[in-house]
């Protein structure tokens, strides 16, 4: 297993963001990897869907945890691979503190790393774009 995890701290409303997060047609307003994303049901443990990517596949997954308001976890298999995708939020005196990460397993070492090194590429940005559209909210 390899784990990639990027962190942003700014002066957001945690609600802002986690409406961002229950509004899945905008993620591809803060994370550009993504075109779209269909939900099978509500924004809750447990519900299927699929992520239509920029670049390569779609990709069908389940939001494997959630915890109202505070994080949710979206887990995708890629072949042999199991990609999860984590998201937490964590209001400190210093501000709300996104947290997103990329966990890959299933694969050899090298294959997990270069995949979740992929993907972890774009962290800081989806973290900025989330910051600055709780701005706009």
């Amino acid at each position: 297993m390899v784990k990639f995890t990027q962190s942003a701290t700014g002066q957001a409303d945690i609600r802002k963001i986690w409406q961002l997060y229950v509004d899945t047609a905008s993620w591809s307003r803060w994370d550009k990897s993504v075109k779209a994303v269909c939900l099978a049901g509500p924004f809750a443990e447990g519900t299927q869907g699929v992520m239509e990517m920029q670049a390569g596949p779609s990709l069908p997954f389940r939001l494997s945890e959630l915890v109202e308001g505070q994080s949710f976890t979206v887990t995708a298999a890629l072949g042999p691979l199991t990609v999860s995708f984590g998201h937490l939020l964590q209001a400190e005196a210093a501000g709300l503190t996104i947290t997103h990460s990329v966990e890959v397993q299933g694969g050899d070492e090298a294959q997990m790393g270069a995949i979740g090194q992929s993907i972890a590429a774009g962290l800081a940005d989806c973290l900025q774009n989330l910051l600055t559209m709780a701005g706009d909210l």
